[in-house]
């Protein structure tokens, strides 16, 4: 694995696996060459552990510097290692510059991706450093997306390590934890692999590596073209051309969405682009957006109040997701809201238990929504 590193590496790994000690160890080589780096856990009390053992392991280092209160390791050679927590996507970190950095068990991170990019990627900048994620996956984490990269984007590899893959734990200990443990928590934390089920994400079948492509169809060759429109009011409009080609796949060919107020003439504007590139067949539009749907009939489209059986929607839509569905890689905030649309969580009032609900969590997926 380390003989075939890109300068993106991102490892799912089983429990017991060694991750965390990889990771100060890369971060390790890099200070004693002189370099920075830096080290990156979900929480402070994860981090202070982390700190701890680098401590112990580098106490006998002659002029090695163990700064605790401020988290970092300074070297005799020049280099340093800081020690961050990733909260409140790693803000602290901005200002600084780094040869390598390293996140221990991303999946734990909310916020990952924004914490990425645009605190911590930027401090590689003056030094073309390199990066490693590594976690205990959770499907739908953040995680997950970043994992996808690996062959499918220049610089990025990804790598899938179960715990069996460290010779230093038992086989028969882990046929126990087989034994004892539920087939998904198993799969997840000793095999390193998740499955749809082990999530509160709302469309959990969505990846970007098998559901982000160019169409096999132009918008013109489809046999059926649709606008599907969630007007938005106080929140983003969304409007997303469907295509559905001769042997029945579907593609979002692009979208519209805004935030702030939309008026009729730029809907239209935008709907008719897509129409003189290919008659559409049907525009279905939220019907509690009152005066859309006559609106837009008066301009001659063939337009339709949604039906707004959410249920019945989403299971649709799922079963679209099973290989018949994809989306162009345009659609970004369509494609973006996928990994944060999710059943929203309440609390049991006599046991105390968290549980999902049945309604997804209520933070603007108008994409969703129009495509529903």
């Amino acid at each position: 694995m380390l003989n075939e590193a890109q300068r993106y590496n991102v490892l799912k790994m089983g429990r017991r696996w060694g991750k965390t000690i990889l990771m100060l160890r890369l971060a390790t080589e890099t200070a004693l060459q002189g370099h920075p780096a830096a080290y990156f856990a979900p929480s402070y009390p994860m981090l202070s552990d982390a700190l701890r053992q680098l401590a112990s392991r580098l106490v006998n280092v002659p002029r090695a510097k163990i700064l605790l209160s401020e988290h970092r390791i300074e070297l005799p050679t020049g280099g340093s290692i800081d020690m961050w927590s990733a909260t409140d996507e790693a803000n602290r970190c901005r200002g600084r510059k780094y040869a390598r950095v390293l996140l221990d068990e991303c999946a734990l991170v909310d916020g990952l991706i924004p914490a990425w990019e645009e605190s911590i990627r930027p401090t590689l900048t003056d030094l073309a450093g390199d990066a490693w994620f590594a976690s205990t996956p959770r499907h739908g984490s953040q995680f997950e997306d970043l994992w996808e990269k690996g062959g499918v984007q220049d610089g990025w590899a990804s790598w899938l390590l179960p715990t069996s893959t460290n010779p230093f734990i038992s086989p028969a200990e882990i046929d126990e934890a087989a034994r004892v443990m539920s087939p998904a928590a198993f799969k997840r934390e000793y095999l390193a692999e998740t499955d749809p089920s082990d999530s509160d994400l709302v469309y959990p079948e969505f990846s970007i590596a098998k559901h982000v492509k160019k169409p096999t169809v132009t918008w013109e060759e489809c046999k059926w073209r649709v606008i599907g429109i969630d007007p938005g009011g106080g929140d983003p409009t969304a409007m997303v051309p469907i295509g559905v080609s001769p042997t029945g796949y579907f593609h979002q060919y692009g979208e519209f969405y805004k935030r702030g107020g939309v008026s009729i003439d730029e809907a239209v504007n935008w709907i008719e682009q897509w129409n003189k590139r290919g008659k559409l067949d049907m525009v279905v539009i939220d019907p509690s957006a009152k005066g859309w749907v006559e609106t837009l009939q008066r301009y001659g489209y063939p337009s339709f109040p949604a039906f707004n059986g959410r249920e019945d929607g989403f299971e649709v839509v799922r079963w679209l997701l099973n290989g018949r569905l994809t989306f162009d890689p345009t659609a970004t905030n369509c494609i973006a809201e996928f990994r944060d649309y999710r059943w929203a969580n309440k609390r049991n009032a006599a046991s105390g238990e968290r549980f999902a609900t049945k309604s997804p969590a209520d933070h603007h997926a108008d994409g969703k929504d129009a495509l529903r």
